[in-house]
């Protein structure tokens, strides 16, 4: 027999003396025991993503290709090489595109206003709703028009409402108190001292539709647009993508299409503005180097006129000398050349440098990069107000390329210098050499080394004009391919699934917040293994299943349910605990009133009478007798025992049909309870009842709010703690330890009560399955007696 208790409570209480903590299941099951919350959280989360979806206005994506022909600095290094001159001059003097300026370009709000302008992109047409406005784009019925607009900074919205064959009426103003009008279409109107007109596009009208259009400055809807288009270079091609996130497609795809047209005509305008610029500074150096070439030539006729040279003579004689002469004068042409570009550098008109004669590569990259800046900042500074940052952000570029130019210039003109002199000096030589000439063919010489210098100068300069010319000529011909008209797709915002997903997970996540929240806010023990946890040095004998119904709880041990199971287990766990051969005498306390001390009593008592023992129940809750037990009959308790008024036999009452058990009522109620339990008739008690029954179950009140409980412990062989889920607090759990830690309680165990069965705590009852027999044996589950219920209601 001590084998089998000895297992019985290895099961019961392994755990009672180490923490334990809950699995993933139980944790699971907890969190289920809550699906009603969860049911309502998801259904609202679901519900707000619906109506988010229902009323929120869908984006769409369009997208286009720009195909960028000729080299491009994706495809070659970068820099200006020499290349052909005649396919430099078909990319507009360019040899090398550089796709980050191109992207600086479409993402200029200079190119955006020529859209915003050129498709009237600043008047929108929506369709009103209950809730929403619809973009509809070209699908409006009819046109605005934008007759006079006095003021450029203010927007407007029109509502239109009652359209028919003849006008419409108007609303504008404060929405609260609107300006109502009606207006005949094609007939100019005023709003806000700007002029309008509606243009019809159908025929018929019907219906009690409601429209709205909106009016909104340049400007506004330029940097509105902005931030919706992408610019990206695509991987290493020279393929440039565009794309657009707005609520109208076919609004996405206009601006687009016109962005790639308007980039092509403003790059081809810029390159023609800088031919213009060079061929204007080309054609004023052949006029100078006409004038000079005339006197050459007047001047080697009157010469040779007068002093009989043959031509041939003289070249033979001059050609060494010339061709250093001829290098002396291309290095000063140069220098000449360079000297334009610094006077011109410090012009305070902004005008563009020439390029021509420049042979230096990096320089030249410099002034085209310098002209561009000059062209861009003229077109900018008719479209922006004077101070605006844009044109003080071109000013610094201008003026840092001004000093790289000019470091650059100083460079080049000492280097020119050197080489002056360099071939001055092979020159003196090749003088000396032919010294032995007469004056007069020596004289000759340089006339026609001076003459065939200067016809190279010009031919070089009509080479120049020339490919100017045809690149001015062949911009029709541009680098700029669009290589399909934009398309679009979508609605891409809002994402339906991501938007049901999110909100489906958001709205289990709040019931968990609040579940977790809630569990960090209690202060009340929850489980059994919270109290394994805390506890030290006292086993768990026995759990006692929470009572749903009030019928179920007078008595329910002596039935055959799970709490009468639970019962009889906890009676054998006691059996093994009792340490000693003396009577059982078991004190039942707890911490608080109202934690089931009297209930587990009163059961406990019954359910060890029901082994043929003779039991003894005693109410000690002097303070405040329970009306969970069985009142005295004749008024009569174990207070008036103590004061020796009544004979023991006369206070004792029978329970039920438990003829084994006998309940001792507290009687009537005093004050000095705590020198009555001293007196020595608390001994005599005790030993009365010892020697007449065979178990005694002491009922005392909390330990935690007064001392009978450790006055009476000595009488007892153990103590029952009664700790209620729900009910009982944690810092109670502390009060037990210190009780524990200093002694005052011995041989004790933990009677847990009030354990609520379900998903929420992990298992269905102490130990047993749901199927189990030990259940109710009327076979009812929950759910069958909800029904019950119902049937009852209508029936």
């Amino acid at each position: 027999m001590k084998n089998e208790l000895q297992g019985l409570v290895q099961t019961t209480t392994s755990a009672g003396t180490g923490a334990s903590s809950k699995t993933i299941k139980d944790t699971i099951l907890m969190y289920l025991y809550y699906w009603p919350l969860f049911l309502i959280s998801l259904l609202f989360g679901l519900g707000l993503g619906y109506i988010k979806l229902r009323y929120t206005v869908p984006l769409y994506a369009a997208n286009t290709v720009i195909n960028v022909k000729g080299e491009t600095n994706m495809s070659k290094g970068g820099g200006n090489g020499p290349g052909d001159l005649i396919t430099s001059a078909m990319q507009g003097g360019r040899s090398v595109i550089n796709l980050d300026n191109e992207l600086g370009r479409l993402r200029s709000a200079r190119l955006m206003t020529q859209v915003v302008r050129k498709s009237d992109l600043n008047i929108s047409y929506y369709r009103e709703g209950r809730f929403i406005e619809t973009d509809i784009y070209h699908d409006a019925p009819f046109r605005l028009l934008a007759k006079d607009i006095q003021d450029s900074s203010s927007s407007i919205s029109l509502t239109l409402s009652a359209l028919t064959s003849s006008g419409a009426t108007i609303e504008f103003g404060n929405k609260e108190n609107p300006t109502r009008k009606a207006i005949g279409w094609n007939q100019a109107f005023l709003v806000n001292n700007n002029t309008y007109q509606l243009t019809p596009l159908s025929g018929s009208f019907g219906g009690n539709e409601r429209f709205i259009v909106k009016w909104n400055p340049v400007l506004a809807t330029v940097y509105e647009l902005l931030p919706k288009v992408s610019v990206n270079v695509l991987g290493k091609t020279s393929n440039i993508a565009l794309g657009i996130t707005i609520e109208n497609a076919k609004r996405g795809e206009e601006v687009l299409n016109t962005m790639v047209q308007e980039f092509v005509l403003m790059n081809l305008d810029d390159q023609n503005r800088f031919a213009t610029d060079k061929i204007f500074f080309i054609e004023d150096r052949l006029s100078k180097i006409d004038d000079e070439l005339k006197g050459v030539e007047k001047k080697q006729a009157s010469f040779q006129g007068a002093n009989l040279l043959v031509g041939d003579q003289a070249n033979t004689m001059g050609t060494p000398i010339g061709e250093a002469e001829k290098q002396k004068d291309l290095i000063r042409q140069q220098r000449s050349q360079l000297s334009l570009i610094r006077s011109s550098l410090g012009s305070p008109d902004g005008r563009t440098l020439p390029t021509g004669g420049i042979s230096e590569g990096t320089l030249t990259a410099l002034v085209n990069n310098y002209n561009s800046l000059v062209i861009k900042r003229k077109t900018t500074a008719s479209q922006v107000a004077p101070g605006s940052m844009i044109l003080k952000d071109l000013d610094d570029q201008i003026r840092n390329l001004r000093t790289d130019i000019a470091y650059n210039l100083t460079v080049n003109l000492k280097a020119l210098e050197g080489q002056e002199s360099m071939f001055s000096r092979q020159s003196s030589q090749f003088r000396s050499s032919v010294s032995a000439l007469p004056d007069k063919q020596r004289i000759m010489n340089e006339i026609g080394r001076e003459k065939s210098i200067k016809e190279s100068l010009y031919m070089y300069l009509l080479q120049k004009r020339e490919e100017t010319q045809l690149s001015k000529v062949t911009t029709a011909a541009s680098p700029y391919e669009q290589i399909d008209l934009a398309t679009s797709y979508g609605p891409v915002s809002p994402d339906k699934k991501g938007l049901y997903l999110y909100a489906a997970l958001l709205s289990l996540a709040v019931p968990v917040g609040i579940i977790l929240l809630l569990s960090m806010l209690n202060d009340k023990v929850t489980s059994r293994e919270e109290v394994e946890g805390i506890v030290r040095g006292a086993q768990v004998v026995g759990e006692i299943n929470n009572i749903r119904r009030p019928e179920d709880a007078v008595l329910p041990s002596l039935k055959g349910g799970i709490i009468g199971e639970q019962f009889r287990i906890m009676r054998a766990n006691l059996n093994f605990l009792q340490q000693s051969t003396e009577k059982q005498v078991i004190l039942v306390t707890s911490s608080a009133s109202g934690e089931g001390k009297s209930f587990v009593s009163l059961n406990l008592a019954a359910v060890l009478s029901k082994t043929g023992k003779k039991v003894a129940l005693l109410d000690f809750d002097l303070r405040k007798p329970d009306d969970s037990l069985p009142a005295s009959i004749n008024g009569k308790g174990i207070k008036d025992y103590l004061l020796g008024e009544v004979e023991l036999k006369e206070i004792a009452q029978p329970v039920g049909e438990l003829p084994n058990l006998h309940l001792f009522p507290s009687g009537s109620i005093i004050a000095e309870v705590g020198d009555l339990i001293l007196g020595e008739k608390t001994d005599e008690l005790f030993d009365e009842l010892k020697a007449k029954y065979d178990c005694i179950v002491v009922n005392t009140p909390p330990a935690a709010l007064v001392g009978d409980a450790l006055i009476l412990q000595q009488y007892s062989t153990i103590v029952g703690y009664v700790i209620r889920e729900g009910k009982t607090k944690k810092k109670h759990l502390k009060f037990l330890n210190s009780l524990l830690d200093t002694k005052k309680f011995n041989n004790t165990c933990v009677i847990y009560n009030g354990v609520k069965t379900g998903m929420k705590y992990g298992y269905y009852g102490y130990g047993y399955t749901k199927n189990n027999s030990y259940f109710d044996r009327d076979g009812k589950n929950k759910f069958t007696r909800i029904f019950k219920k119902k049937k009852q209601t209508f029936a």
